[in-house]
């Protein structure tokens, strides 16, 4: 049997996510909602905002921080 892909909340780390969810239903932290923190960046068109993977901690357009870094919920990775 093949298991659901569910991912975990950011905020509480609630475990079963669902695809259609756009709140978690533990804390209600918006799901994917990693975007750019200046509301002037052209990745937050109000038309057609683009989130970025839950890791990233800078936009990669204006170089500002992300909301999740923003918000302590990540840090950046350290590489050799």
């Amino acid at each position: 049997m093949k298991e659901e892909n569910k991912s975990r909340c950011i905020k509480c780390h609630y475990p079963n996510l669902e695809e259609i969810f756009t709140f978690c239903p533990n804390c209600g932290y918006p799901v994917n909602s990693n975007y750019c923190s200046d509301d002037n960046c052209e990745m937050n068109d109000p038309d057609d905002p683009v989130a970025f993977p839950e890791t990233d901690c800078f936009c990669n357009y204006c170089g500002s921080e992300t909301k999740y870094f923003k918000d302590g919920l990540i840090q950046p990775q350290k590489y050799d």
